[in-house]
């Protein structure tokens, strides 16, 4: 963004609009349809965020030079209120699907176990997510530091909604019926 750490609270702040909104209504949501594709479609929505968080400085740069209102040019807003306010629009949007995906998963796989189990499960679960995260957290940051943060943000976009992609069609193509 191109931005002082003391202006990430505007970035952070409509965020957690965006979790607080998950956790209010995934239960409707969810409801409605089937978990997979309460799943799916969140799980496309937190990917198409991604792709949208890579463009974010071209996108506040077209913000900039539309100039609703007259907010930027000789207005009050700065260099780089423009990018801040693509990422607060797009950071709730990210945080609800996030949380949603979230709620869901860990929902289908409570449904799975016995409830005496449940506590050492997801202790375990979270041990090994946090240990498995470690190496792609690693390669991004590198990856940052030599191609630049949007390239990551596209990429990592990109190779999420490929293996999405590729899990639904070998699912589709899995003879019998689904089982969650």
């Amino acid at each position: 963004l191109k931005v002082g750490a003391e202006n990430i609270i505007f970035v952070a702040t409509p965020a957690a609009l965006g979790i607080w909104l998950a956790l209010r209504f995934v239960r409707n949501l969810s409801s409605r349809v089937s978990p997979w594709w309460s799943l799916g479609g969140s799980f496309a929505g937190l990917v198409g965020g991604l792709f949208l968080l890579a463009f974010t400085a071209p996108l506040g740069d077209v913000l900039a030079a539309v100039n609703p209102l007259g907010l930027f040019g000789p207005g009050p807003f700065g260099e780089g209120t423009a990018r801040i306010m693509v990422a607060a629009v797009v950071g709730p949007g990210l945080a609800f699907a996030f949380t949603f995906v979230n709620v869901v998963t860990r929902s289908m796989v409570n449904e799975r176990m016995p409830g005496e189990m449940q506590g050492r499960i997801f202790a375990a679960q979270n041990v090994l997510t946090n240990l498995a995260s470690i190496p792609p957290v690693l390669l991004t940051g590198i990856m940052a530091d030599v191609i630049g943060v949007p390239p990551v943000f596209f990429l990592v976009a990109l190779g999420a909604g490929v293996i999405a992609l590729y899990s639904a069609a070998k699912n589709a193509a899995r003879p019998g019926p689904m089982v969650y």
